[in-house]
């Protein structure tokens, strides 16, 4: 795999000062900026839990990929494998999608 290119997860949201950040809630130091949060733009909820989880997308691409490369023999190690890419693209979904706020 290439090396990671982009800002460390997790990103957030901070509303309090408009921006997805690196930080984690009340943190400031030692955070990155990743974009501004604009809050005239009638999508900017659902844009930026779209962009807070674009880590976690790439990672459970990741896996689903490595499931597609690896020569796994038993059935059961497939069968896992498939099951964690799934389940860790569900959980991005559901996140990206608003649910369970």
């Amino acid at each position: 795999m290439a090396e990671q290119k982009h800002s460390d997860a997790p990103w957030r949201i901070s509303k309090r000062y408009g921006v997805i950040t690196t930080s984690k809630p009340g943190v400031l130091v030692g955070s990155e900026e990743i974009c501004d949060y604009n809050e005239s733009n009638p999508n900017h909820e659902a844009n930026a839990r779209l962009l807070v989880e674009s880590p976690a997308m790439h990672e459970a691409l990741k896996l689903f990929v490595e499931y597609d490369d690896d020569d796994l023999a038993d059935g059961t190690a497939i069968m896992l494998a498939y099951a964690k890419a799934i389940e860790s693209a569900r959980a991005v979904l559901a996140r990206v999608e608003g649910e369970g706020e």
